[in-house]
């Protein structure tokens, strides 16, 4: 949506989506990323010894007994 006059009209991002500033619409956070909580601005990576393998998720996987991931 274009044209707002004040913050206060703009909607948070849902968790597993981020939207950059200025940005019209949220997208989906990207495989080997997560976004938490509503409202980020950005994707966090995922910590070693973890991964994520698909788009929107709001956490890291563990990886399994007896492999490793690096961040």
């Amino acid at each position: 949506m274009t044209g707002l006059r004040s913050a206060g009209a703009c909607t948070p991002t849902e968790p597993g989506f981020y939207a950059s500033t200025g940005a019209e619409a949220q997208a989906k956070c990207a495989a080997g990323t997560y976004s938490a909580y509503a409202g980020m601005g950005a994707c966090a990576k995922c910590a070693a010894g973890t991964f994520q393998d698909e788009e929107g998720q709001t956490a890291c996987k563990p990886c399994t007994s007896g492999s490793y991931c690096p961040a």
